[in-house]
């Protein structure tokens, strides 16, 4: 009963997410009508689920509505909590965050991309955000090429950019501190397996569960066994077990759970949740035990003892937007780095004051009429501010999109800022508000006269990453502006096809409507279709009917 008492008294605190480009607050009904937290026969199972985890109910203003899931912020912990359709298995890669724990409920299977996906609980650890990463002189060196290495391994792109990005930092094998890209915001939709790489886990899956080994082990040695032969995969696997104490914690806690009726052990539970608590913000080297078993030259198997040194384990709360959750010293920093680091952000404090000023000087410029010598719009001075780029390229006006900063983003175009300046990935500032789904940039943006076919990363338009990412209103708006709809990119794909290889019906349907070339579609594809082709084709019979009856709407 003590064991309960303290379960109960840890102090857990939801909070919100300020990170995201949706407001969160309400249900996006192009992607889903389904609200896990209230509407049956989910929200019954959510409650389980979080009773089984010792958490307490959420209040409405306290669930954030994502795309496909609803999500829980526990700033007290260091996590995030997803709540819809998760196929761990099928997103077992260690290009992709693995979480601490998940509950599954597999009486509940949601169909996605034509696919029985079981309703879950996952629990994702926080991470440092790739956009708001370190200065390329405050921070170590981004190594490895998460696209490439996903694609490698068998495992969809679909979802990666910037914004879905994080990193977690790992000694290399020559010493020497860099940080891993790694897939944060993973879907089965657009990140799934290949059919392959499923039957090659799942065949390691059901040899290693021969074992008496708890599921954290099991994720282990699968990831280990399925990813070894990757070129370059170390990296990957050492990212991977920064996090593994806290997945023994929870899978030692949970390794007898087979149903929502059943009672976790609450002691190791209550070591879990301690745990994350006691490296939120805090970073900390853990030595973790295992123990493996080996074949012995007399083909007798041997058990051994083998020690894993996990260097800076912490957690993050880079959704606050707060400096200090997203950036935090390293637990081995020498005390001439800490003071270093210390002095940045003493200096960035004052920047922040500079900049301040200076913003007030570029709202002074647009809205003063009666400046003596105002500042000119492009004059060197002030496109010194405007201009400057960030360690992957970001210029000001770029990040303001990523912050979400319509007041610094208005400043910064009224000051001429370039529209079409490209950071490090190619894109441009109309890529990456198309991509995030920041219609009111795009809106603008189109009005200034950005270049609307300007292409990034593997010659990806605006329209395309707004498409393959599901942004229907930016999508609509490049439309309108006149996008060229039959670009490809370095795949051959134009907007319509990256929209139906990650199943964006409704933006499918929007192209398609649009006047977008669907002959290369095949026939299934085509089936599903069918109803918007017959449409538009009908449309545009009659057009043609009107255009015949009054040739003056033919000019």
């Amino acid at each position: 009963m003590v064991i309960d008492k303290t379960i109960q008294e840890q102090e857990f605190k939801y909070g919100w997410c300020k990170t995201d480009h949706k407001d969160g607050k309400e249900i996006r009904k192009h992607f889903r009508k389904v609200d896990y937290i209230n509407d049956e026969p989910y929200a019954s199972k959510t409650k389980a689920m979080l009773k089984q985890l010792g958490l307490p109910m959420p209040k409405p203003e306290e669930v954030f509505r994502g795309t496909h899931h609803d999500l829980l912020f526990l700033d007290s912990h260091g996590v995030c909590l997803r709540i819809g359709p998760t196929d761990v298995e099928d997103l077992m890669n260690p290009g992709i965050l693995q979480p601490l724990g998940w509950i599954e409920n597999k009486d509940n299977m949601i169909k996605v991309a034509k696919k029985d996906i079981p309703f879950s609980l996952v629990i994702y650890q926080g991470i440092e955000q790739y956009d708001h990463f370190f200065e390329k002189n405050l921070r170590p060196d981004i190594e490895g090429n998460l696209e490439d290495f996903l694609k490698n391994t068998d495992q969809k792109t679909g979802d990666v950019g910037d914004s879905n990005n994080g990193v977690i930092r790992v000694t290399n094998n020559h010493g020497k501190e860099v940080a891993v890209p790694i897939l944060l915001d993973s879907d089965n939709e657009w990140n799934n397996s290949s059919e392959e790489l499923r039957e090659k886990r799942k065949n390691i899956i059901n040899e290693e569960n021969k074992a008496d080994i708890n599921k954290a082990e099991l994720i282990l040695r699968t990831i280990q066994k399925a990813f070894n032969d990757v070129n370059g995969s170390d990296l990957w696997q050492k990212a991977f077990l920064v996090h593994q104490p806290l997945r023994n914690r929870f899978w030692s806690a949970f390794k007898d759970v087979k149903s929502l009726t059943d009672e976790p052990d609450k002691e190791r539970l209550n070591e879990f949740w301690d745990m994350c608590a006691s490296v939120v913000n805090k970073p900390k080297n853990v030595v973790m035990h295992r123990w493996v078993s080996y074949k012995n030259d007399n083909g007798i198997n041997v058990f051994k003892r083998e020690d894993i040194h996990v260097e800076n384990l912490v957690l993050y709360k880079p959704w606050t937007k707060e400096l200090d959750d997203m950036r935090v010293l390293p637990a081995k920093a020498s005390d001439r780095v800490k003071n270093a680091i210390s002095q940045i952000k003493t200096k960035t404090s004052i920047l922040s004051k500079f900049t301040s000023s200076i913003k007030s000087t570029i709202s002074k410029v647009k809205f003063t009429k009666s400046l003596t010598k105002p500042i000119e719009k492009n004059s060197s001075k002030l496109s010194e501010f405007v201009e400057r780029s960030n360690g992957i390229g970001n210029t000001d006006l770029m990040q303001s999109i990523r912050d979400d900063d319509t007041k610094q983003f208005e400043q910064l175009i009224n000051a001429g800022a370039s529209l079409d300046t490209k950071n490090k990935n190619g894109q441009t500032a109309l890529i990456i508000a198309s991509e995030n789904g920041r219609e009111e940039f795009v809106k603008i943006l189109i009005k200034e006269n950005a270049d609307l076919n300007s292409v990034g990363k593997h010659n990806n338009t605006a329209l395309m990453v707004a498409a393959s990412n599901g942004a229907i209103e930016c999508l609509e708006l490049l439309i309108k502006a006149g996008a060229d709809l039959e670009l490809k990119n370095d795949n051959g794909q134009t907007a319509l096809g990256l929209a139906v290889i990650s199943n964006r019906k409704e933006v499918a349907k929007v192209l398609i409507k649009a006047g977008a070339d669907y002959s290369f579609l095949n026939n299934q594809q085509k089936e599903d279709y069918l109803d918007t082709i017959t449409e538009t084709i009908q449309q545009r019979q009659r057009n043609e009917f009107k255009k015949r009856k009054n040739p003056a709407l033919a000019h």
